[in-house]
């Protein structure tokens, strides 16, 4: 049988657009989720410029927290995040932009941990 295209519903809606074919996340979800990358990313950068790091660090650390949130993304929109259908069970369509926003933290908590991120002055 060939795919047809189906009428789409609101902001949040469930409709894959294709029928017969499952959707996690649309393009409206998405955007959401970049956001949610995006203050993760300045979050670290906030945490890492109070510790006085150079550029080229803080660039790496925002990067990081960048992947990091794409990376979460992905594993959770192919379904391959343990606890995925849970989570979306639980908070629907929110699913996406929080499971970014912590794949975009995890980063800035390995360098808390690792005692990478103290506030230490600048040397004269």
């Amino acid at each position: 049988p060939t795919p047809r295209a189906t009428p789409g519903g609101g902001l949040f809606s469930r409709n894959p657009g294709i029928e017969g074919l499952s959707q996690r996340v649309n393009f409206n979800v998405f955007l959401l989720a970049l956001l949610a990358n995006l203050l993760a990313a300045a979050a670290h950068y906030l945490s890492s410029r109070a510790a006085y790091k150079p550029r080229h660090l803080l660039l790496q650390d925002v990067l990081t927290s960048i992947i990091g949130g794409q990376l979460a993304y992905l594993l959770y929109a192919l379904g391959w995040l343990p606890g995925s259908p849970y989570l979306e069970q639980q908070l629907g369509p929110l699913t996406i932009p929080l499971v970014t926003f912590a794949g975009g933290l995890l980063p800035l908590l390995i360098n808390l941990f690792r005692r990478e991120l103290r506030p230490t002055p600048p040397s004269p």
